[in-house]
C-alpha cells in the first residue's frame, strides 16, 4: 500500500491547465505554466519521456491539484483514478495492476486514508477490508489468510 501512496504523492506535485509535460518536468509546490507568474488553472497531461504517451491526466485550480485525476500504464491500462481537493487526495480512489485487475479501493480526506478501504487479489477476492480514520485502522477488519477470511476485533492503532 505504501507504494500506491508514494505514487499518489509523487503525482500531487505536477502540472495544470491544458498543458502537456513529460515525467521529467514534474515539480513540487504550486504549479505555474511556463512564462507565467500566476498559479495555473486548467487541465494537464503528463507524457512519458520516451514515447510521449499520456501517463497521467489531472486538473489544477490556482496552482493546486483539484478535481478528477487519472493515471495509466504505458500499455494503456488504467492504473488509478480519484480526485483532489485543494491539492490533497480526497474521496474515493481506485487502483489496478498492469493487467487490469483492481487491486485497491480507498477513501481519502486531506491526504489521509479516511473511510472504507479494500485491497484485492488479482482474482478479485478480498485480501483485506476495513475502515480507516485519519490514517488509522479502526473498527472490524477482514483479512485473508490462505483460503480463510479472518475477522479481527476492534483495531485501533495509536
Amino acid at each position: 500500500m505504501k507504494g500506491y501512496l508514494y505514487i499518489l504523492f509523487f503525482v500531487s506535485f505536477a502540472c495544470s491547465g491544458k498543458v502537456s509535460i513529460t515525467e521529467d518536468e514534474i515539480m513540487p509546490d504550486v504549479y505555474y505554466a511556463e512564462g507565467s507568474f500566476k498559479p495555473y488553472t486548467g487541465k494537464c497531461n503528463v507524457l512519458s519521456r520516451d514515447s510521449r504517451v499520456v501517463l497521467e491526466q489531472f486538473t489544477y485550480k490556482k496552482g493546486l491539484l483539484h478535481g478528477k485525476a487519472f493515471a495509466w500504464y504505458k500499455n494503456g491500462q488504467l492504473k488509478r483514478k480519484g480526485s483532489y481537493l485543494d491539492g490533497k487526495l480526497s474521496g474515493a480512489w481506485e487502483f489496478w495492476d498492469d493487467k487490469g485487475h483492481k487491486t485497491m479501493e480507498a477513501s481519502f480526506k486531506d491526504d489521509a486514508l479516511d473511510g472504507p478501504y479494500t485491497s484485492l487479489k488479482a482474482n478479485g477476492q478480498i485480501k483485506e477490508k476495513g475502515i480507516y480514520t485519519e490514517n488509522r485502522q479502526t473498527g472490524k477488519w477482514i483479512r485473508e489468510a490462505g483460503d480463510v477470511a479472518i475477522k479481527s476485533g476492534c483495531m485501533h492503532q495509536p
